[in-house]
């Protein structure tokens, strides 16, 4: 099992989903399992984020940056909605190296 997600993981979408906007949320179908997932409140300022390679300590920021809400809070949350995602193969965990951020 792979360890659990860290602020210096680095997260993109999956090849194995297809995403749209609907409204104010996201839905998102995971092509493997054939699973529908919506996020709606943060959820979609993430997804936005996660399109590219990106550092989850950055996702971090942005979102204290973008919404009032405690940093431990956020951190906690945050950290445990990607790992949801990873689990679930909407997103990739890539390694450190990968892209250099």
């Amino acid at each position: 099992m792979p360890s659990p997600l860290t602020l210096d993981s680095v997260v993109c979408v999956s090849d194995s989903q297809v995403s749209a906007r609907v409204g104010e949320e996201v839905v998102i179908l995971e092509l493997g399992a054939g699973q529908y997932f919506s996020l709606e409140g943060t959820g979609p300022e993430i997804w936005k984020l996660v399109q590219k390679p990106i550092r989850v300590s950055e996702i971090r920021n942005e979102i204290l940056r973008s919404f009032e809400v405690e940093p431990d809070v956020c951190e906690r949350d945050l950290l445990q909605v990607l790992q949801e995602m990873v689990d679930k193969r909407i997103l990739d965990e890539l390694p450190p190296t990968d892209p250099p951020i």
